[in-house]
C-alpha cells in the first residue's frame, strides 16, 4: 500500500475531537476523558533534561539496525565519549 493510501484511510476514519458540551468530573474519575481547554504546567518537570526511562542512545542515521553497546551512563554522569556509526550507549533513568 502506498504512503498517500495508507495517509487517506486514516484520515477518512479519524476527525478532530470538538468539544460542543463539557462537564466538571473529580479526578479519580477523569482517566479516559478529553480536556476541554489546554492547560501549561507552571514550571518545567523535571528541571533538568533527564532520562526517564532506561534506553539506548542511538544515532537516528543508523536506523533500523544492529549496535555495538560502547558504554552506558548512570544516573549523574555525563557520556564523555563519541557514539560512532552503528554503536550504541545504554542510558539508565535519571542519566543526563
Amino acid at each position: 500500500m502506498e504512503f498517500s493510501q495508507a495517509r487517506r484511510i486514516i484520515l477518512d476514519a479519524v476527525r478532530p475531537a470538538s468539544v460542543k458540551e463539557f462537564e466538571q468530573a473529580p479526578l479519580e474519575e477523569a482517566a479516559g476523558r478529553v480536556l476541554a481547554e489546554d492547560i501549561a504546567a507552571d514550571r518545567d518537570y523535571p528541571t533538568r533534561p533527564r532520562a526517564i526511562r532506561d534506553g539506548y542512545a542511538v544515532r537516528s542515521a543508523d536506523l533500523p539496525g544492529s549496535f555495538e553497546i560502547i558504554g552506558e551512563v548512570r544516573a549523574g554522569e555525563d557520556f564523555r565519549g563519541v557514539v560512532g556509526p552503528h554503536q550504541a550507549v545504554e542510558i539508565m533513568t535519571g542519566a543526563p
